[in-house]
């Protein structure tokens, strides 16, 4: 006997539930799958993973991963009273032709900002393809142009070390592809920089701390940019539900929400390395023994 959902069954429904289920509110309580699809309908990633586990429906579809009624209720208009403490800056280099993010993390204040960046002759033909008003972005402030028809990044790293003079920039965490000769240099310069790799592993812990910062409003921006490449991002789910994001359509650009898991990502580890090595290390080190 298989107990499960039909594909056209409303799987909010609990007539739907106890289809799924017959041991509900045995092994499995009326109340926990009510919280689970509260969750389910608040998150929209989340879906097909409740679907799946609890209705035994096996989707395939992507699903919006931010819901942007959260998102809105995150902006703020006094985004600058918030950049306080140490920051952690995601980078993500596009191709020369495409848009470039850098974005910053405050973790104190869980407040998130950037910029991004296009090469100034492809900036029509850009709005064209992505459907985005990057015109009004660049006048709103929240998208630079470089020279010519390829992002220079040259303005990018002048972009990093201005904002070294700015905010308390404790790392720069990068998308090694396409990356590695700009983040040599800012090394050499004496900015701290640190590859993070594209995978399950390091992105999964930061989407879901970032997405919980969002559904319970504690997030803090201001960026339209940001928001739109919001709107472009769906999720990648492997078989032990660990997620990262991907574009929902080839056109949509997600650069800007890139970049900020990057960062994100890239404070979450540092964190776990220091407080592994806090752990490992002994009390011994810093105090004196004492005999009696």
């Amino acid at each position: 006997v298989i107990y499960e959902a039909d594909q056209e069954d409303d799987w909010t429904k609990e007539e739907v539930w106890e289809k799924a289920n017959p041991s509900i509110d045995i092994t499995v309580s009326r109340d926990f799958l009510r919280q689970e699809c509260k969750k389910a309908l608040s998150m929209p990633a989340y879906q097909n993973s409740f679907r799946q586990l609890y209705l035994s429906q096996w989707v395939n579809q992507e699903t919006r991963w931010i819901n942007l009624l959260d998102l809105e209720a995150c902006e703020t208009n006094n985004l600058e009273d918030y950049k306080k403490g140490p920051c952690y800056v995601g980078v993500d280099l596009s191709t020369i032709i495409d848009l470039t993010a850098v974005f910053f993390f405050w973790p104190r204040t869980s407040a998130l900002d950037g910029m991004c960046f296009m090469p100034e002759d492809q900036l029509i033909r850009k709005e064209r393809e992505d459907k985005a008003p990057y015109s009004t972005y660049k006048q709103q402030g929240y998208l630079l142009t470089t020279p010519g028809n390829a992002v220079d990044y040259g303005f990018i790293k002048k972009f990093i070390k201005d904002s070294q003079k700015k905010y308390e920039i404790d790392f720069v965490f990068y998308d090694p592809w396409n990356a590695n000769a700009l983040m040599t240099e800012l090394q050499h310069e004496g900015v701290p920089v640190a590859p993070v790799r594209q995978g399950f592993y390091s992105l999964s812990p930061a989407c879901k701390h970032l997405e919980k910062l969002v559904v319970s409003h504690e997030l803090k921006y201001k960026n339209p940019l940001l928001k739109w490449a919001f709107n472009n991002v769906t999720l990648s789910v492997d078989a032990n539900l660990n997620v990262m994001p991907k574009k929902g359509m080839q056109t949509r650009r997600i650069d800007p929400v890139s970049a900020s898991i990057t960062g994100i990502a890239g404070y979450l580890l540092k964190s776990q390395a220091e407080e592994t090595n806090m752990k490992k290390e002994s009390t011994y080190n810093h105090k004196k023994l004492l005999v009696i």
